[in-house]
C-alpha cells in the first residue's frame, strides 16, 4: 500500500463543494456540488489515487453526488460525523466554507489512522435512504397537522376558524396519501432486491421489530458491513449506560452516551414497549426487574439493548431469530 501523501478535506453544501488539498501547503478550489463538476475535478488525480486521503462530514443528501463518483475510485474516504469533528476542533474562531475545508483536510490528516473508511453502499441503499428522509419529514408534518387540528377544534366556531379548520384537514389527508406511497415505495424496493429481502426478513423475525426500524438499522450499518458487533451498534444506538467518576469523591450513575443515534434510539422504544406487551422471556425480564425495583426506564433501556444484540446475532448468523439461541 502506498504511503498516503496528500489529504482533502470537502466542506459540503447544497450548491457547491469547497475543497481545501494539503500536502506541503494548503490550496483551495471550489466547485458545483454536481457529478460533472465533481468528475472533471478528481480526474486531475488519476495516477495517484492510492496516495490520496478525502475526508468530509457526514451532511446526508448533499454527500450523494460526490460519494457515488468516488466510488468509481480508489481513494481512501472518510465520512465523518459533524458532531466528532466539531468536539475536536476545541475553541476555535471564525467560521466559513474555506476555512471548514481546510479543518477537515487537518482533521483528516491527523486522526485517518484511528478513522474507519468509508465503504460504498448500493444504489438501492442510497434510495432507501432517501426514502426514509422523506418519511420521517411526512410524519412529522401529520404530527404537526394533527396538533393544529385539536387546538382549531377547542375553539368557537367562526367563519375562519373553519376555514382553518378544513384547510388542515385537507393537508392530513394529502399528507396521508403521500405517506403510503412512500412507504409503498420502500416495500417495492425491499421485494425486487434479494439481498434486501433476505436481510429484512431475519430483522423482523425478532419480535418487536417492525419494517422502518429494520430499513433504518440496513441503511445506517450499510447493510451491517460497518457496524455488525452487537455492543458497538448498541453504542452508536445509544442504549449502552457508560460509568461517570472521577477520584474518589465523584460517584455519578452510569449514564446514556449524548453523541448516539438519536433517531435510532427513538425507533427502538417502541419496539420495547411492543415486546414487554407481549407474552414471552422479555416481558418476563421486564415485570421482573420492575418487582425488584429496577427503573422502569433502565428495564427498557436493557430490553432494547437485548433487541440490538438479538438483531445482530440473526443477521450475522443468517437465520431467522426462533432458529438462533441468544440468552437473554
Amino acid at each position: 500500500m502506498k504511503e498516503i501523501k496528500t489529504f482533502i478535506g470537502v466542506d459540503i453544501s447544497k450548491a457547491t463543494l469547497d475543497i481545501c488539498l494539503l500536502d506541503d501547503q494548503a490550496q483551495h478550489f471550489q466547485i458545483t456540488n454536481e457529478k460533472k463538476a465533481i468528475r472533471k475535478f478528481i480526474a486531475q488525480f488519476k495516477n495517484c489515487e492510492n496516495e490520496i486521503c478525502i475526508g468530509m462530514e457526514n451532511t446526508g443528501r448533499y454527500n450523494i453526488a460526490l460519494l457515488s463518483e468516488l466510488a468509481l475510485h480508489t481513494f481512501t474516504v472518510y465520512v465523518i460525523a459533524p458532531l466528532h469533528l466539531s468536539k475536536s476542533l476545541g475553541l476555535s474562531r471564525g467560521k466559513n466554507d474555506k476555512i471548514d475545508a481546510q479543518r477537515i483536510a487537518m482533521f483528516t490528516r491527523k486522526n485517518h489512522a484511528d478513522l474507519k473508511p468509508w465503504q460504498p453502499q448500493r444504489e438501492v441503499i442510497t434510495q432507501l435512504q432517501l426514502l426514509l428522509t422523506e418519511r420521517r419529514r411526512l410524519v412529522s408534518w401529520m404530527r404537526e397537522l394533527k396538533t393544529a387540528v385539536k387546538e382549531l377544534a377547542v375553539f368557537e366556531k367562526s367563519t375562519s376558524l373553519k376555514t382553518a379548520l378544513t384547510v388542515n384537514k385537507q393537508m392530513m389527508k394529502a399528507t396521508e396519501k403521500n405517506l403510503e406511497k412512500v412507504e409503498q415505495a420502500i416495500d417495492e424496493l425491499i421485494i425486487n432486491d434479494s439481498q434486501l429481502t433476505e436481510q429484512t426478513g431475519y430483522i423482523t423475525s425478532v419480535r418487536g421489530v417492525g419494517k422502518i426500524l429494520c430499513c433504518y438499522l440496513i441503511v445506517r450499518t450499510n447493510e451491517f458491513r460497518n457496524i455488525n458487533e452487537p455492543r458497538k451498534l448498541a453504542c452508536y444506538a445509544g442504549v449502552v449506560p457508560f460509568e461517570h467518576s472521577s477520584g474518589t469523591s465523584i460517584r455519578g450513575r452510569q449514564r446514556l452516551s449524548f453523541f448516539a443515534d438519536k433517531e435510532l434510539k427513538k425507533l427502538l422504544h417502541p419496539s420495547a414497549m411492543s415486546v414487554i406487551r407481549l407474552d414471552g422471556e422479555l416481558k418476563d425480564y421486564y415485570q421482573r426487574k420492575v418487582a425488584d425495583g429496577k427503573n422502569k426506564m433502565s428495564v427498557l433501556n436493557a430490553i432494547r439493548n437485548k433487541l440490538v444484540h438479538r438483531i445482530c446475532a440473526v443477521v450475522n448468523q443468517k437465520r431467522n431469530y426462533k432458529s438462533v439461541l441468544v440468552m437473554s
